[in-house]
């Protein structure tokens, strides 16, 4: 079985107002933007592998340390979005997020390029888009060069408001509803705050794909054992596969169950008995999931589980992305962001005030939907074999993963059905 790379992708989100500037003011003394280095995409992508695999999943990790029921992110949103911001940055903090992300500047520009244009290009089943935007400050000129990345790589939507306002939130709001096909209908629940607003980076991904093999063949509800001491009813879909891709792997089981597009997929593991799934979880940073898809044969597989929709918020990645070497960026006395917008008088240091993230997944009998959204903000101051049957009646992991890239657009525990 080939090996699947590992990807996390991202959002960075930019506020504006009711009626944002379509274009925000350009600084016109900076020559003009230089081609950014885009290899082929096979290149690109393999040669990523291991930058992605590890921000993934040492990303999830960190989420799953805290107290918050059914944890779901998506790291490719992540990604994007810190990638975009990347591009401001300079000296120590460029080399902070080479550290966090992995890569040159330059590499993750074209690995994101890649992404996006293959990603876009779904077949069968499968609706994807990925979107991007920058917010900028009113009165503030954003840089030509920095422009043209935002535009040219990642295609962001530019717009110039006040971003203090009631207005410029809604907008945002309204911006990431429609990209999320509505299932974000609000990013930001107040106007922004901060000492000095610069701007805000937005990265959304919305997904809608339907399965190879629908889990139509029985639904039933069943209990669903929650731990040691607790269960509770739910409702559960169950198929047979003739061939799927059944992973078993230091005591853990779990399957791989294709979209009808032939390339993404659903990803289930169960933790071995005695084990939770946190732990599970949290050992993805020394043992990651491109190793329990490497261990994974072809037999036939009975599955049931269950139905489910996730809706959950980071309110902020701020103390797991400093704990994972991006500290610099976070901090004003430290932070180096001179290449995206022309520093007024009085102006303080250009920093990362936050990160934040919203997902929604939604999984049934026909197939999946999931829609992710990812703030940035800038401030300154085989043979026959016997039938394996899985039966996911109790905390699983799973993630929804590109197969041809390895990308994982999602991933999250299921620990209480809803």
């Amino acid at each position: 079985m080939r090996r699947y790379l590992l990807f996390a992708l991202a959002l960075l989100l930019f506020v504006g107002c009711a009626r944002p500037t379509l274009r925000p003011q350009v600084e016109d003394t900076v020559k003009t933007v230089q081609a950014v280095y885009l290899p082929a995409h096979g290149e690109a992508l393999i040669n990523s592998q291991a930058a992605y695999e590890g921000f993934a999943m040492e990303l999830f990790a960190h989420i799953t340390r805290g107290n918050g029921q059914n944890p779901a992110i998506s790291p490719a949103s992540a990604y994007f979005a810190l990638a975009m911001a990347a591009n401001g940055s300079s000296a120590e903090t460029e080399a902070a997020f080479t550290k966090t992300l992995g890569l040159s500047t330059a590499e993750r520009n074209s690995v994101c390029l890649a992404l996006a244009q293959s990603l876009n290009k779904a077949r069968g089943g499968t609706n994807i888009s990925i979107a991007n935007s920058a917010w900028v400050n009113k009165g503030l000129i954003i840089q030509k060069n920095f422009l043209g990345v935002l535009e040219g790589t990642y295609g962001a939507d530019m717009f110039q408001a006040d971003l203090y306002s009631e207005a410029a939130r809604q907008a945002i709001n309204q911006w990431v509803e429609d990209k999320t096909k509505g299932m974000i209908p609000q990013l930001f629940e107040e106007p922004l705050r901060g000492d000095d607003l610069v701007m805000v980076l937005i990265n959304a991904i919305y997904l809608s794909a339907k399965w190879e093999y629908p889990l139509d063949v029985y639904t039933h509800k069943g209990e669903f054992y929650v731990s040691d001491t607790e269960n509770m009813q739910a409702d559960f879909m169950q198929g047979k596969v003739n061939e799927l891709n059944y992973i078993e792997k230091d005591g853990a089981k779990g399957v791989v169950l294709p979209y009808d597009d032939g390339r993404l997929a659903f990803v289930a593991l169960m933790p071995k008995e005695g084990e939770s799934v946190r732990r599970l979880a949290e050992g993805l940073q020394s043992s990651p999931l491109s190793e329990y898809l490497a261990a994974g044969v072809e037999k036939p597989v009975m599955v049931t589980m269950p139905k489910f929709s996730v809706e959950y918020g980071i309110e902020s990645f701020k103390g797991a992305l400093m704990d994972m070497g991006l500290s610099d960026a976070f901090d004003p006395g430290t932070a180096e962001f001179p290449n995206m917008v022309v520093k007024t008088e009085g102006m303080g240091p250009i920093y990362i005030s936050d990160v934040l993230q919203k997902v929604r997944i939604d999984v049934h009998e026909m197939g999946t939907e999931a829609a992710a959204a990812t703030a940035v903000i800038m401030d300154a101051g085989g043979a026959a074999q016997e039938l394996e049957i899985l039966i996911f009646d109790s905390p699983f992991l799973y993630a929804v993963l590109d197969l041809e890239t390895g990308l994982p657009l999602f991933m999250g525990l299921m620990e209480r059905p809803v």
